[in-house]
């Protein structure tokens, strides 16, 4: 047969692959650049997590080790102590005998009922001089007023919270807790943040599953024509084995030969009822990532395969 015949064949194949080829290989590009953007986020979702987990820790450890380590934490809340202690700061006090006061400490104290003041307040001393009782009476001043305090007072107690060290406006998050809501939210954002991340991982894999059902209807090349038959050999025919009969006789050969010995040890039952729910769970997770991969598909204006 003239070697002619075969060029149909062989422009046919190349019309089909090459727009193939050209289809894999932009489908490749697409699928390198997503893969590229998702590890670009996940690194900044990574690195904001681990900041967000180094506040939670840090806040966490203000909370807990103050007060285990027997400290008093006070949030400054006015303006009476403003450069030194800026408002919304966190103060952590020290207990402290009372005779080891000094002029110039700050302490955090209650004062007298006359004062007309309510709640602690944490301001430095400016005087201390003795009663008639031979108690120390102490005067106060914040270091943002311009004049004393009008008032002097007593310590009942032996011991007396005095300013080890302060934060800076930490206690405005500390403030912020105090409220219901803000805790609220402080335990389930993260839980929808979760949520969230989990869809959003679906949603991908059945983007990801449509990507690949589209690529392998777009690869699959359509059968050839068939060839021409080849010339009639002249030569004496050779009967052709019966290929039922060749199957049954290597089947017959391989039950001929020996097992090797090999202990098997048969797992135990599983219980029905267990495995009755992973079943149900098996299909209910199938069952939602082909409604996935559908709505995805819909969306995209593709008809899944």
């Amino acid at each position: 047969m003239p070697s002619s015949a075969a060029l149909p064949i062989d422009r046919n194949v190349s019309q089909v692959a090459e727009p193939l080829l050209v289809q894999r290989f932009l489908g490749e590009r697409s699928a390198n650049h997503e893969a590229e953007t998702r590890s670009r986020s996940a690194r900044i979702a990574s690195g904001l997590s681990a900041v967000a987990v180094a506040a939670a820790l840090a806040l966490a450890a203000l909370m807990l080790v103050p007060a285990a380590l027997g400290f008093h934490r006070y949030v400054i809340t006015g303006d009476s102590m403003s450069g030194t202690y800026d408002r919304g700061s966190l103060v952590v006090d020290e207990e402290v005998p009372v005779s080891d006061l000094e002029v110039g400490d700050v302490i955090t104290y209650d004062p007298p009922a006359t004062a007309g003041v309510e709640g602690p307040i944490t301001h430095r001393i400016v005087s201390i001089r003795t009663n008639r009782h031979g108690q120390p009476r102490f005067r106060t001043e914040g270091d943002a007023n311009p004049s004393s305090d009008p008032w002097t007072f007593t310590l009942d107690q032996p011991t007396q919270a005095r300013v080890a060290f302060d934060v800076p406006y930490v206690g405005f998050v500390f403030s912020a807790l105090s409220l219901r809501l803000v805790r609220i939210l402080l335990i389930g954002l993260p839980a929808l943040l979760i949520a969230g991340g989990m869809v959003a991982r679906v949603w991908r894999e059945a983007g990801e599953e449509l990507r690949r059902r589209e690529q392998a209807a777009a690869l699959a090349v359509p059968a050839q024509p068939a060839a021409a038959p080849a010339p009639a050999v002249t030569a004496a025919a050779v009967p052709a084995a019966d290929p039922i009969q060749a199957g049954w006789a290597r089947a017959r050969s391989a039950a001929a030969a020996p097992m090797p010995s090999v202990a098997y040890v048969a797992p135990p039952p599983l219980d029905p009822a267990l495995r009755g729910d992973l079943e149900r769970m098996r299909q209910a997770s199938s069952g939602l990532m082909e409604n996935l991969v559908r709505l995805r598909g819909r969306l995209e204006g593709v008809r899944p395969a």
